[in-house]
């Protein structure tokens, strides 16, 4: 073997143990795609859990997830509401897996469909005993509540006006063919309920 070879490897191996160390894969970045929220890939899949608690996948309808209703809601709270807000939702995206560890001993992506939905009905009936939450310098019961709702009432809208709902389950026409108050609908029949 050539030494000056020998001499090369060597160096690039030792330039690569020195930027090893400096390299942290564990860090969660901020999306751009998203630049007045502020949010990481993990409260990205934190959000996309509860979507999915919300209207969940079934036999025969499809739910949040597959329609990646979390972008809608991520888009909405990005481009269309104000600063004030974009931070009580941002507020309560990051403290929200603390708060489920604090009433339940688990983070929200650990829990199964059950607990997961019996959690977001508890905050959604403002069933939780917020006496705990009283001295909390990071984030108050508000937050959550908002932050809950807020994802709720975007992730049911994004759903209504999915092209999943609008073409295949709910089909929507511009303009109706006529108005008929009195019609029977048949079980199973595709119905317009925006005309």
């Amino acid at each position: 073997m050539n030494r000056r070879t020998v001499l090369k490897q060597l160096a690039v191996m030792t330039g690569g143990m020195v930027l090893v160390p400096s390299c942290d894969f564990s860090r969660n970045d901020i999306l751009s795609a998203y630049d007045q929220l502020k949010v990481t890939q993990g409260e990205v899949n934190i959000l996309a859990k509860l979507c999915e608690t919300i209207i969940p996948s079934g036999e025969a309808i499809k739910g949040a997830d597959d329609l990646h209703i979390k972008d809608f809601v991520l888009v909405m709270m990005n481009d269309c509401y104000s600063k004030d807000d974009q931070m009580a939702f941002t507020k309560g995206l990051k403290n929200f897996n603390t708060f489920t560890r604090s009433v339940s001993g688990k983070s929200f992506e650990d829990m199964d469909k059950d607990e997961s939905k019996e959690l977001v009905l508890k905050v959604l009936n403002k069933d939780i005993d917020t006496s705990k939450f009283e001295n909390n310098e990071e984030y108050t019961m508000e937050d959550i509540n908002s932050f809950v709702n807020r994802t709720k009432q975007l992730t049911v809208q994004g759903f209504m006006a999915s092209e999943y709902i609008m073409t295949g389950i709910m089909p929507y026409q511009l303009v109706p063919g006529g108005f008929s108050g009195k019609v029977k609908i048949k079980e199973g029949e595709k119905v317009n309920v925006n005309g």
